[in-house]
């Protein structure tokens, strides 16, 4: 605000007035960059597919709930499952929770930082709530390929620095993500 700025430059309004900007902008990051560091400085103690396996069944255990308070989902018929396809160097892990649109996957999933879990008043509606879990799931795979079926969408990610892409796909009740390329020094 002009005000602020005349008072800071010592209150010389031919200073103020005569500045032009010169361009705008947001604050910004290098996001395969910004994954990465959390993958490998915040997780940087472990087996990254355990940890994964932790972090996909907090955020599972969120949905289900969800899924129960929205009478999608039984008390008690709740589901997380793991799966290791070898052949594929393939780690999926499925659940049957509240699932989500194609608008969270891109706001609030693809986004680190962001969870939408905020508005949980305690523990029991969501656990977590960071936004950086995603991270190390999705950054187990080194070469960031990935594919998330959640509702009727398919969400498809071919590597670190390329677009993800979000298609139809026939309904889902829940999640399943899949990522690939998963490294084999954790084959112990």
């Amino acid at each position: 605000d002009r005000a602020t700025l005349r008072r800071a430059l010592g209150g010389r309004d031919e200073i103020t007035e005569s500045m032009e900007a010169k361009a705008s902008g947001r604050p910004g990051a290098n996001a395969s960059v910004m994954w990465r560091y959390f993958t490998t400085s915040v997780y940087q103690s472990g087996d990254l597919p355990a940890l994964a396996t932790r972090e996909a069944l907090q955020n599972s255990v969120d949905a289900i709930k969800a899924a129960v308070r929205s009478r999608k989902t039984a008390a008690g018929a709740g589901r997380f499952t793991v799966t290791w396809d070898p052949a594929r160097r393939a780690l999926s892990w499925e659940d049957n929770g509240i699932g989500m649109d194609a608008d969270t996957i891109l706001a609030k999933f693809l986004s680190l930082g962001e969870s939408g879990k905020g508005a949980a008043g305690d523990s029991e509606e969501a656990a977590g709530g960071f936004g950086v879990a995603k991270a190390v799931i999705l950054g187990t795979s080194p070469t960031f390929r990935w594919e998330m079926h959640s509702r009727d969408n398919l969400a498809v990610s071919e590597g670190a620095n390329q677009d993800v892409s979000i298609y139809d796909a026939p309904f889902l009740q829940g999640t399943r993500i899949t990522i690939f390329d998963v490294a084999d020094d954790f084959d112990h």
